[in-house]
């Protein structure tokens, strides 16, 4: 499932996220695949915050479980869709406001996304520093 796929079907569960990508494609000329999927994380939060995205009536109970599970699909499915779910949707939700809220919709591929980036450590420096070579 590549992003434009992901985000037809995030509509098709979701109808009110059609204002929302709209708007996105209106402001961008083309769909953003990382730009639309900070929207979508706003767009979920406006569930329990009732801040409206783009006018887009917030998502009901059933269709956040709907869209939690098509992005847990979009986890195991093209590159170029893990990859704007992994980075513009999970790295960092653990800091925003209602992630406890959020974290019951997560499906196992999410939660695993999530255990991976939270386990991530930075490779050591080489030896002699980060230019490499020994200090002189």
């Amino acid at each position: 499932m590549k992003p434009a796929e992901l985000f037809e079907e995030i509509v098709r569960v979701a109808p009110s996220f059609a204002t929302v990508r709209r708007a996105h494609i209106e402001d961008y000329g083309e769909l953003l695949a990382h730009v639309l999927m900070g929207d979508l994380l706003r767009f979920v939060q406006s569930h329990f915050s009732g801040e409206l995205r783009e006018g887009a009536a917030a998502p009901t109970q059933v269709e956040m479980q709907a869209i939690f599970d098509v992005l847990d699909q979009g986890l195991d499915a093209h590159e170029t869709t893990e990859n704007a779910i992994a980075v513009s949707f999970v790295e960092g939700i653990e800091e925003e406001e209602y992630f406890n809220d959020l974290e019951r919709f997560f499906g196992p591929l999410m939660r695993e996304e999530l255990e991976r980036q939270r386990s991530w450590r930075p490779p050591p420096w080489p030896e002699g520093g980060a230019g490499g070579g020994a200090a002189r």
